[in-house]
């Protein structure tokens, strides 16, 4: 099942359990200027890592219903099979990413700005952290201190935030990423990439990034966001929303819900 917000919820569960039943058919057994548009208030809970023993991942919905873009924060029920989302605050349109570092913290790019959010407790509060980010095209977290970025020329960052800092750090550490279309991270120094129907995972155990080939048939996958150090979740073309778990030397997947249409950005 996949719940929204007050106003969202009826249609989703209807629209879902039509789609569901299709499936199974067909399938083998502050200083935030932003408010919650919402009627829910719910907010997250506990800072537990998102990354390595997380189930938890930030989700934008492109408008609807006269908004302008809401904020969703996902959790994926232990064993899979239930998939629910809070609506957190509206105002997201203008995000070009997003990467959550724990179940209340999250970045944003926005135009040239990179942005952390953070609920203490009493709701997001909203932090500069630094300029020059209108070059930045696609990010992933690999932990609460860590993610990757690939610019427009191709390069790939690692960014880290040391312990009491508040800012991050990045450094170059590879070139020839243009043709990456996804990326979504699993662990520190460990990230997924799809690059036109392939899935590689990239690990760097101390003398650099190495890849190795992970599957086929990744050409309909739309969006991708790590949840854990061995399971994502993926957006395909079709609007179904797929969990894949690691299984051996790969992954193995199975449909999470079925179609959602309307995410423009996972993280």
């Amino acid at each position: 099942m996949y719940r929204r917000g007050h106003r969202k919820v009826a249609f989703w569960y209807t629209l879902i359990s039509i789609a569901l039943i299709g499936l199974m058919a067909a399938t083998p057994a502050s200083a935030s200027s932003r408010i919650n548009t919402k009627g829910t208030s719910s907010k997250p809970g506990l800072v537990t890592p998102k990354i390595l023993n997380g189930s938890t991942y930030f989700e934008v919905d492109t408008p609807l219903w006269g908004d302008d873009g809401e904020l969703y924060l996902m959790q994926l029920n232990p064993g899979g099979g239930l998939l629910t989302g809070t609506g957190l605050m509206g105002g997201w349109n203008n995000a070009s990413l997003i990467a959550g570092l724990q179940n209340n913290d999250l970045l944003e790019v926005t135009g040239d700005e990179l942005v952390e959010w953070v609920d203490p407790g009493s709701g997001y509060q909203r932090y500069h952290l630094d300029w020059g980010w209108s070059n930045a095209r696609l990010m992933a977290t690999l932990d609460s201190t860590n993610f990757v970025e690939i610019k427009t020329d191709g390069s790939l960052w690692q960014w880290h935030r040391a312990s009491g800092a508040s800012g991050f750090t990045g450094r170059q550490v590879g070139n020839g990423w243009g043709n990456t279309r996804l990326i979504a991270g699993l662990a520190t120094n460990d990230f997924l990439q799809v690059t036109g129907d392939e899935l590689v995972e990239w690990s760097n155990i101390g003398v650099g990034y190495q890849g190795i080939h992970r599957d086929w048939g990744w050409s309909n996958a739309q969006l991708v966001v790590g949840i854990s150090a061995t399971e994502f979740v993926e957006y395909k073309t079709d609007t179904t929303m797929w969990q894949w778990d690691r299984s051996g030397y790969g992954f193995e997947g199975f449909v999470l819900t079925g179609p959602v249409p309307g995410i423009r950005l996972v993280g």
